[in-house]
């Protein structure tokens, strides 16, 4: 029993936790050196080179957490490879998203697709030490929501940014929020208001929808007690008694109206409001629909990884569930889909609590985030998530501090 509870040493997780919390922060310490360059009138070449490396050695030095999970994850890529050689030999078009990713962009950590994004999966499985993950991860996330609420707020009064850029730093900021709410601890709120005012300035509303599908998922699947459980359901229906009362708008002009003092004049969501948009799909339902009139074209074996790109002439569907449907035919995709479904919610019910906090989180900003936008091939977190879901015991697991009391 002693054995079979025995974790990898506690030095090499945390390596990998604060690796995977530097993965996370990468776009907004990008930002930070972007704006140090700026100002400094220096290259950003050397910087990122140092950030991109200091990550590599805590990936390299965190090896020690793979040497239990080697064969479970060979097996599994294995899979992975032969999927990619039927769809290169099978689909035309394919084998750029199977293995197209060239070697810079590895060195950086952004992957584009398939067989270069699975391979985080071995991450997720490597995890052990939720509760020392969860720790780090929650400090990294207040850093991160103070560093690119700073870098969007500057941005912005800078009148340098775009719409691209907008959802950017809105989902980089939907990532910190995400394990803030998982794991909220005392002076959080700030934290968390910090980073939905800067959504609401940046008005895309993916990574505000994952934030609210976040908290109701902790209310429902997470939480244990009876009395936060009622008031927490209390207070949503408070909120939506509010909203069928158009509350939203006058919250978003009030919003509005101090952000305009500090000089920030234009409100996307107060402008989806006022034309009556706040509920439009930007395209995305005519990408949907020409997407699945495709797939009951071909719904057995569908089109291949990157199938989308080919149907909407580059674009991708923005939505995980028809990906995967486009990808893999209906048989499969869904099979697909309803495991990762099935296996979230097991994992979000089991008796560890740091184990079902990291996967709320890593369910919201990645699961839910490609319901709404980006696709899977560009997704780390979502295979790192696949590699926790595929560690993750079928019966209720012990918690960190259960393990160690029985193991001692």
């Amino acid at each position: 029993m002693q054995e079979q509870l025995q974790t990898p040493s506690s030095n090499a997780q945390k390596r990998l936790g604060y690796f995977v919390a530097g993965l996370l922060l990468l776009p907004i310490v990008v930002s930070i050196i972007s704006l140090i360059a700026q100002f400094l009138s220096i290259p950003t070449l050397p910087l990122t080179v140092l950030y991109h490396g200091a990550l590599w050695v805590l990936a390299l030095s965190s090896l020690p957490c793979a040497k239990s999970v080697w064969p479970r994850f060979f097996i599994v890529y294995g899979l992975f490879i032969f999927v990619g050689i039927i769809e290169t030999a099978f689909c035309s078009g394919t084998q750029y998203y199977v293995s197209g990713t060239d070697f810079d962009s590895i060195l950086k950590f952004q992957p584009y697709t398939f067989l270069a994004t699975s391979f985080f999966m071995l991450i997720g499985m490597c995890f052990s030490d939720f509760g020392e993950l969860l720790r780090i991860f929650h400090k990294a996330a207040r850093i991160g929501v103070v560093l690119s609420g700073f870098v969007y707020l500057l941005n912005i009064l800078g009148g340098s940014l775009n719409h691209y850029d907008d959802m950017n730093y809105a989902y980089a900021i939907c990532t910190m929020l995400c394990i803030l709410i998982a794991d909220t601890q005392k002076h959080d709120i700030w934290f968390i208001l910090i980073g939905a005012v800067c959504m609401i300035i940046a008005g895309t509303r993916g990574p505000i929808v994952c934030c609210l599908l976040a908290v109701i998922i902790k209310v429902l699947l997470v939480e244990t007690d009876a009395k936060k459980i009622a008031v927490r359901l209390l207070g949503f229906g408070l909120c939506a008694v509010a909203v069928q009362f158009n509350a939203l708008y006058y919250i978003l002009n009030a919003v509005a109206s101090v952000l305009r003092r500090f000089g920030i004049r234009q409100i996307r969501l107060l402008e989806y409001a006022n034309s009556g948009m706040l509920l439009d799909s930007s395209g995305r339902d005519s990408f949907a629909s020409t997407v699945w009139d495709a797939v009951k074209e071909n719904s057995i074996f569908g089109y291949g990884l990157g199938g989308d790109r080919q149907i909407l002439g580059g674009r991708y569907v923005h939505n995980l569930f028809l990906e995967l449907l486009v990808s893999f035919g209906v048989v499969i995709g869904s099979i697909i889909f309803i495991w990762l479904l099935v296996k979230c919610i097991r994992a979000l019910r089991c008796k560890d609590p740091a184990r079902k906090k990291v996967v709320l989180a890593f369910f919201c900003f990645a699961f839910l985030k490609l319901m709404f936008s980006s696709s899977m091939l560009y997704s780390k977190e979502l295979f790192i998530l696949i590699g926790i879901l595929l560690v993750t015991p079928r019966s209720p697991a012990l918690s960190s501090e259960e393990q160690k009391v029985q193991a001692a």
